[in-house]
């Protein structure tokens, strides 16, 4: 049974190495990645080194099936973590804050 694991902000510097290491992990399975400007790229198109690791395509921050999440790494930018971490928590998503907010 795979853990379902989504990474918000996945685009930028630490959003993308969650990815990585995601990818990488034998018990995790990434269903979400967000980036609201590469919102429909394929990210193995984006990030050739992902080629033959997924087909998944990032989701625009609103679209993304988080809810679906069991948990979600949240790579954003200061400040933006306190506003989604709460509501993810709520419908009980474990959350892993990769920025200073937490």
């Amino acid at each position: 049974m795979s853990i379902k694991v989504g990474v918000v902000g996945a685009a930028g510097f630490a959003g993308i190495e969650a990815v990585r290491f995601i990818l990488g992990h034998p018990e995790f399975e990434l269903i979400a990645a967000t980036s609201n400007e590469l919102s429909g790229k394929r990210i193995a198109d984006v990030y050739p080194n992902f080629q033959g690791c997924t087909d998944l395509e990032f989701s625009s921050h609103d679209d993304a099936p988080l809810s679906s999440c069991e948990v979600v790494f949240l790579a954003v930018p200061h400040t933006a973590a306190i506003a989604q971490a709460p509501a993810l928590m709520q419908e009980g998503v474990s959350v892993v804050d990769l920025s200073a907010d937490f």
